[in-house]
């Protein structure tokens, strides 16, 4: 009788590990050969399952709001949208093997979104496709659909698993401190050809108007650093969700005044109106929301705005030109740069929407959708006098909330998204009125957030297919916090909640 074969751990790992290093090895000679690249990928994506398997969850907080986009990638997509398809199919895996893993169910929010997505794939179909030229269409504008699908993925890749209340703090700072990334290309760019290799990570275009700036002949050029905004937001939204305003001004831990004001630096160093207006809106509403206007802070503040004003606005014009220029859109007086940089960028926005309401009624009943033919972008660059305007109206950079949605999906993409809305604060205020006492400081900033930028998408600057993200991943992470809490009919539990807002200290500074 033969002896049977044995083989020890020790030897089948050698087996299978030395073949595949010299594969590896050889494929790294020439790492950009396009086949090359795609083994050695693949070798990192099956040795990734393990970690992927037990970290998905983690890890798509960690990117949601991270400058992430690998060149590697076809389309150089943002990582969380790869992380959010990754993060479904496990957290999908995980429900059919262990019943007990229940995804957080709102219905409303299911259902609206759902109609979002199908929305948006008719309209695709109807209006020319999809335009993806990474898979071989023959037109191209198909990132929109890509970037609402993928945050529709996202809400059901981020509910998917109730968050620990013990750990809200945690997630809270991956969520949101993630963003500082953005500045990550600005920093590069400043570090001069040694820190290029950061753009095969990070977006390069944040860079671009740095890098016009320097190499103009113009000496009046004010230049804008894109990074600076979303990295001074994310600071501060994290300091509202972690202290609240209230906590702020904890005169026994300054550090955190101080991080404070060094995000509104931040704000007024990047040169954009629209973040500042934003600032102002979640500082407001999260201020009547905490109901700090019944406490001695409203008086305070109130002094401290009126003195600041007094000394900075009339010395408006001896501020750099680029605080000037976040400064403009209030009525003082700012130098001839800053003025004519803003007006400019104003102006060209109004002629552009007094085109486009003319068109509103042709799109009604079947949006104009993402896709575009490479005949009809041709025949627009080339275009005389206006064609960056008519470019940009083409792209669907409308910097309009309200038309980014009805132009491209019509009323069915008003109908979905109003949906959406209202299902979405209806759900952020129940979770702020009678959720955990423990959360109340992370429900807040949620609703207020949320609130806030509502209003700025309605009012001052929006894009649907960016901003859908930023509504659901609010929304999202508020699903995998709270759960979807049943109602309460005892009156205790919402008399405590109320109490908990108007106490001193929030529950969730800690």
């Amino acid at each position: 009788m033969a002896n049977a074969l044995t083989v020890s751990r020790s030897q089948l790992i050698y087996g299978l590990c030395l073949p595949l290093a010299v594969l590896v090895g050889y494929c790294l000679a020439d790492p950009m050969e396009s086949g090359s690249l795609a083994v050695v990928l693949l070798v990192i994506a099956v040795l990734s399952v393990p970690i992927l398997m037990h970290w998905h969850y983690p890890l798509l907080i960690l990117s949601w709001n991270a400058a992430l986009n690998p060149f590697f990638l076809p389309g150089r997509p943002y990582l969380w949208m790869i992380l959010a398809v990754i993060s479904l199919f496990f957290s999908l895996v995980d429900r059919s093997v262990d019943p007990a893993r229940r995804f957080v169910r709102v219905p409303s929010l299911t259902f609206s979104l759902l109609f979002i997505l199908a929305v948006v794939l008719i309209t695709g179909a109807f209006r020319g496709g999809y335009g993806l030229r990474t898979f071989g269409s023959a037109r191209i504008g198909g990132r929109g659909y890509f970037y609402i699908t993928a945050a529709v993925i996202g809400y059901f890749a981020l509910s998917s698993r109730r968050i620990p209340p013990h750990r809200a703090g945690l997630y809270a700072g991956l969520f949101f401190l993630p963003a500082l990334t953005y500045l990550v290309p600005n920093l590069a760019f400043l570090a001069g050809p040694k820190l290029n290799f950061l753009f095969y990570l990070v977006p390069p275009e944040f860079a671009d108007e740095q890098a016009a700036g320097d190499y103009s002949v113009a000496g009046d050029v004010i230049t804008r650093i894109w990074g600076l905004s979303p990295t001074a937001f994310s600071l501060f939204i994290w300091l509202l969700a972690r202290y609240g305003i209230r906590g702020l001004v904890v005169f026994s831990k300054p550090w955190r005044l101080l991080l404070f004001l060094l995000s509104v630096a931040g704000c007024m160093l990047s040169g954009f109106r629209s973040v500042l207006l934003l600032f102002m809106l979640v500082f407001g509403v999260q201020f009547c929301l905490e109901k700090l206007y019944r406490t001695w802070l409203l008086p305070i503040l109130a002094g401290i705005t009126l003195v600041a004003a007094l000394i900075i606005l009339p010395n408006a014009e001896k501020l750099p030109p680029v605080v000037q220029r976040t400064l403009s859109f209030l009525p003082i007086k700012v130098g001839f740069e800053a003025r004519s940089s803003a007006d400019s960028s104003l102006e060209w926005r109004l002629q552009m929407w007094s085109l486009l309401l003319p068109e509103i009624p042709k799109y009604l009943l079947c949006g104009k959708g993402y896709s575009i033919a490479p005949a009809d972008l041709d025949a627009t660059e080339q275009g005389a006098f206006g064609s960056a305007l008519q470019t940009q109206m083409l792209a669907g950079n409308y910097h309009n909330g309200p038309l980014s949605t009805i132009i491209p999906f019509g009323l069915g993409g008003i109908v979905g998204f109003g949906w959406f809305l209202i299902a979405a604060f209806r759900f952020l205020y129940r979770n702020y009125r009678i959720g955990d006492p423990a959360l109340l400081g992370i429900n807040t900033l949620l609703l207020t957030y949320f609130i806030a930028k509502v209003l700025f998408f309605m009012v001052l600057f929006g894009s649907f297919y960016n901003d859908l993200a930023v509504f659901v991943g609010i929304t999202g992470l508020s699903a995998g916090l709270n759960g979807y809490p049943k109602v309460e009919d005892d009156a205790t539990s919402i008399k405590t909640s109320r109490h908990v807002v108007n106490s001193p200290v929030s529950a969730y500074d800690t």
